[in-house]
Parts: structure tokens; sequence; C-alpha cells
């Protein structure tokens, strides 16, 4: 007995000494120091993203972070472990990824790092916008659909028609349907990353006109008006403000998303 109580205290000396070498006198963070730390922005998209993890992830064995993952599969592994540490403190499943799983995200732990580091400002900014978008449009659901009175069907996570989807086709060679399109998560990621980035050289293009609005605001306008509604609404300081076929107007969708 006395010979394993030695032993434990070699073992914690040494992992003592690993800890201060790595960590210096620093306490490794808890989970409320963690969220403490994070930008008003930072902490807006944790609540969001957080949110659509709980409302959707079923059946409810399944890891927080298993569904995290597969519902946003480029978001920095570090931000879907706080998110997933966050809801098991909020509400316990008491379950935790396979151990495979856990393997490979240790595995990119250490490449995480420089991928936080090596986004940019504007990246994260549009990263947040489009989450907020998609759970305004479809709550998230990558096979959400709509028909109009005139028959467009408005598909997908961010609720693209098919005038939007030909532009894409037509900008980059790729060819498929809106069907195809509706059951394709990571192609809706694609067509709305070169959407906005789109949008965002529009909105470039206004020069002063666009000074004092929110970029999120004008993007958000683009998407439900279409670009040359957006210039229009901008250059007229907002008296340029059709409705669609639902009610929301232009005002609304900059309000809505502005920040």
């Amino acid at each position: 007995m006395p010979q394993t109580s030695l032993m434990e205290k070699q073992n914690n000396a040494f992992m003592e000494a690993y800890r201060t070498y790595i960590f210096g006198n620093a306490k490794p963070q808890s989970l409320a120091d963690r969220l403490a730390s994070l930008s008003d922005k930072e902490r807006a998209a944790v609540k969001l993203i957080a949110a659509m993890v709980y409302r959707f992830s079923k059946p409810k064995h399944e890891p927080y972070l298993s569904f995290a993952r597969r519902m946003y599969p480029k978001l920095p592994y570090s931000q879907l472990v706080l998110i997933a540490e966050l809801l098991e403190e909020l509400e316990p499943r008491g379950v935790t990824s396979p151990k495979d799983e856990q393997h490979e995200i240790n595995e990119k732990a250490a490449t995480d790092l420089y991928e936080r580091i090596q986004v940019k400002p504007k990246q994260a900014e549009q990263n947040n916008f489009l989450d907020r978008l998609a759970l305004s449009e479809s709550s998230g659901d990558t096979s959400a659909e709509i028909t109009i009175k005139d028959g467009r069907k408005f598909v997908g996570k961010y609720q693209f028609g098919d005038a939007r989807l030909t532009d894409y086709r037509e900008a980059t060679g790729e060819r498929f349907t809106q069907e195809q399109f509706k059951r394709d998560p990571e192609l809706q990621e694609r067509v709305a990353e070169w959407h906005f980035k789109d949008i965002d050289e529009a909105i470039d293009t206004l020069g002063d006109k666009a000074s004092g609005y929110g970029r999120d605001g004008l993007r958000a306008v683009a998407h439900l008006g279409g670009i040359a509604g957006m210039k229009k609404f901008a250059r007229s300081g907002g008296e340029y403000n059709p409705e669609d076929e639902l009610g929301s107007s232009l005002i609304y969708y900059y309000e809505k998303f502005k920040m």
C-alpha cells in the first residue's frame, strides 16, 4: 500500500511538471471561462448554433458532438467541442463520442488552432450571418422547400430559387437540377459561399452609397430582392422597398440581419 501511494505521488509530480511547463502558472480554462472570453458576435454564434443542434439532434442517445459535426462540417473543431460541452452542461445526455471519432478530434485539435488564427474577420462575420439566415429561412433544414403562387420553388437551407442556381451554374460550369441541389447539403454550402461572395463584390461597387449600411443587412436585402434590388435599395436610401409574397420587405430583412 505505501508503495502504491509513493508511485501515485511520483506520477502526480511527473504530470504536474508537464502541466507547469506547458501552461505555466495558468490553469486550464473552465467552460464558463471559455464562454466568457468570447466576443459578443462569437457568443451570439455559439448560442444560435447550440440551439440549432439541440433542436434537431435526434435521437437523444446521439452525442451532441457527433450531430454537431454532421450539421456543421466546416465549423472549427474547437467551436464544435465548446458547443457540445455547453449543451451537455445544460441538458446532459450522458453519452460521449465513439473512441475512433474522439481520436480524430484529438488529431485535428492542433490544426484547429492554426485554422482559428487564419480565419479572416470578414469570413467569421459571414459564417455568423449564414447561421442566422439559415435559421430564418428554413430552421436549418437542408431539405426545406416552398412553392409560391407563380409556381417557382425555393429549396434548401438558404432557400434558393432556380434562377439564382442558374447564375451559379453559368458561373462555375457545374450541372445539377434544383432537386439534386436540395438533396446535397455540401452543394448548398458551395452555392451559398459563391452567392454571398458575389453579393459582397456588388456591395463594394456601391462605394459611398453603401456607407452607413450594415453589410449583413445589405447581404440579406440582396438575398431577398436580388443584387439589382439591393443596389436600388441602397441608392434610394431605403425608399425602394418591395415585399415578397410572404410579406417580407427589404427594410424588414435589412433590420433583421444588420449587425
